[in-house]
């Protein structure tokens, strides 16, 4: 392909948004074909507003199989980075989401990003997550959500067994599914080991938080407020809450 000497039509180049807008002499413009099927856009950011999905929407897409065609691009602001993965939560605190792409080794906490790939069901947590290719095209800010232990992971959301769609609920949850949101809650401190501590608030069992190797954790301490990836893990029972947290800071000890 040749150069292009009209305008690309980026939706706000100002502000580091380099998505293309409809009408642009890019799309399509491209060599080779975008991972939705389509002719390759020029450009780092394809077109594909039309298959903008929320992160609620995303969990509801069966497992897609290793040749399936992404359905959507889901956007949200990032709300932690694992090393290979990161979790994209929706701006208004409603849903998160697990993003499994490791060529995203430069996405922070706050940058606004947007996710296309296949949904799957990573069977270690019970989690859905994305596999996806991402770009960061700006930056916002989200807030944890306060839950107590009891609501922590919440029921089923139109989960189907068979196709994975939905996401299931942790073992005892009710209420709104919050798997993969950015929350907060608070009680008893149990230390368990360097990686592993307990919270007991007195709603329901003792909530498992899991820290990154560079968290120092002190069996000295009483209570504290801990911030964290809502998540779980896979137990012969079902789905166990777990605390997911990002950094030091995360925790406030009393």
């Amino acid at each position: 392909t040749g150069n292009i000497q009209a305008d690309p039509l980026f939706a706000n180049p100002q502000s580091g948004d380099y998505r293309l807008q409809a009408g642009s002499p890019c799309i399509d413009a491209g060599t080779g074909m975008e991972i939705d099927g389509t002719a390759a856009d020029i450009g780092a950011i394809v077109l594909m507003a039309d298959r903008v999905a929320s992160v609620s929407a995303a969990k509801l897409r069966p497992n897609d199989g290793p040749f399936s065609t992404p359905f959507a691009v889901v956007k949200g602001v990032v709300s932690a980075v694992f090393g290979p993965y990161y979790y994209l939560q929706s701006p208004e605190s409603m849903s998160g989401l697990r993003i499994y792409d490791p060529t995203s080794l430069s996405m922070t906490i706050g940058n606004t990003a947007v996710a296309c790939g296949r949904m799957v069901t990573f069977m270690g947590y019970g989690e859905r997550q994305m596999l996806a290719k991402s770009c960061v095209i700006g930056n916002g800010s989200i807030n944890p959500v306060y839950l107590t232990g009891k609501n922590l992971g919440g029921g089923d959301f139109h989960y189907d067994q068979t196709t994975g769609a939905g996401q299931q609920g942790v073992i005892g949850g009710s209420g709104l599914n919050n798997l993969g949101l950015l929350v907060r809650t608070s009680g008893a401190y149990r230390w368990y080991n360097s990686t592993t501590f307990y919270v007991k608030d007195g709603s329901a069992s003792d909530i498992k938080c899991v820290v990154p190797s560079a968290v120092t954790l002190d069996s000295n301490w009483h209570y504290v407020a801990v911030t964290g990836i809502s998540s779980s893990e896979r137990i012969s029972s079902g789905l166990q809450r777990v605390l997911r947290v990002r950094n030091q800071s995360d925790i406030l000890v009393y």
